[in-house]
């Protein structure tokens, strides 16, 4: 039996559809991130979970109870908002304490669970310190401390990193993580960032217009989109134009070139498709005797800090392959000719999108 269950949520605000039949299980103690665009649906699920929006049908369980229609604060669910919410006129320890307060825990109860967390989310000689003598991310530290004070059954995150500088972001979802980790507490992360996303979750909800577009690991989304969206939201991706050759032995052309993917191909002779291949899985050398071979024209280097781009022309068509920023090793110039290599098992056919492709 699922922990937490959303099962065929649906929101509409008037006559426009927010949420679309969303179904969902969570394991207790398991960490799942909402990841897509804006407007896509996500935050209004995280409020449809946390109480402060009642879903239009479906039904919401936590633990095997139905909350669909039980208030917020009788839902025992603990909720860290993007712009931290913090009372201004209360230090961090009473910040920290306020929900304890409010639901009658007594003071010397309140104070000791304050102080472990405070430990915990190491803000440690901080407690006397208001939120406007605190940075931004000891400000998070706080709200996600207070969140977690009142022991609630599901953790609920809503794109708390998004307001901090890089590396500060990288630093406390780390913590976040290890955190989640230490208490076992299911917890619901909403972000944009699919590093965020894949960093840091045991499964992702990829979500657009509203509606599921895949849920899986985060190596199984990155290595195995379920569609053509997915893909191209999930990391760096190239699409490429192909027409299919022989399907049954799994054989296309990109530029008049042959490809080859595993297996065979359910689409017919002729047709046009879409292959897609990560930068990652592309190189300049050959590896393996049966990768397949592109050959095309260098038309651009660019410099990404630990990572190499190289941008290739293959016919109208360009790619791009990402290599480490190793200073011993040679790169051909701009313009000059150049085979890229993969193997089979990197190129994934899809459906062909004229659009999708002209973006690459």
């Amino acid at each position: 039996m699922a922990f937490l269950e959303l099962i065929g949520i649906q929101k509409k605000f008037g006559k426009q559809l927010a949420v679309g039949d969303f179904t969902l299980e969570v394991q207790k103690g398991e960490f799942v991130s909402f990841l897509g665009g804006s407007g896509c649906g996500k935050t209004t699920t995280l409020r449809m979970i946390a109480g402060f929006e009642m879903p239009t049908s479906g039904q919401i369980r936590i633990d095997n109870q139905d909350v669909s229609n039980v208030a917020p604060n009788r839902r025992h669910v603990g909720m860290v908002f993007q712009n931290y919410a913090l009372f201004p006129n209360m230090n961090v320890i009473q910040n920290i304490a306020y929900g304890l307060r409010i639901a009658g825990v007594q003071s010397k109860i309140r104070r000791e669970r304050a102080e472990r967390l405070i430990q915990m989310v190491n803000l440690a000689g901080f407690q006397n310190r208001y939120p406007h003598q605190l940075s931004g991310g000891q400000q998070q530290r706080v709200a996600l401390a207070r969140a977690l004070a009142i022991e609630p059954r599901v953790l609920l995150l809503d794109e708390p990193l998004s307001a901090l500088d890089a590396k500060i972001r990288v630093k406390l979802r780390q913590e976040i993580r290890a955190l989640q980790k230490e208490l076992g507490i299911t917890t619901i992360y909403v972000t944009h960032d699919q590093e965020e996303a894949l960093s840091l979750s045991d499964r992702i909800v990829v979500m657009r217009d509203g509606h599921i577009e895949q849920i899986g690991t985060p190596a199984e989304v990155y290595h195995h989109p379920a569609s053509g969206f997915v893909a191209s939201f999930i990391g760096t991706l190239n699409r490429l134009k192909a027409e299919v050759t022989e399907p049954e032995n799994g054989k296309l052309t990109v530029a008049g070139q042959q490809v080859t993917t595993v297996g065979s191909l359910r689409r017919k002779k002729g047709e046009p498709v879409s292959i897609a291949l990560r930068p990652e899985r592309l190189t300049l050398k050959r590896e393996k005797e049966n990768e397949n071979c592109l050959s095309g024209i260098l038309a651009n280097v660019n410099l990404l800090g630990a990572i190499i781009r190289l941008s290739v022309r293959i016919g109208e068509q360009e790619i791009h392959i990402d290599t480490f920023n190793n200073p011993y090793i040679d790169i051909p110039r701009t313009g000059e000719n150049v085979q890229v290599y993969f193997p089979e098992e990197a190129c994934q056919v899809m459906e062909y999108n004229r659009n999708q492709v002209l973006e690459n």
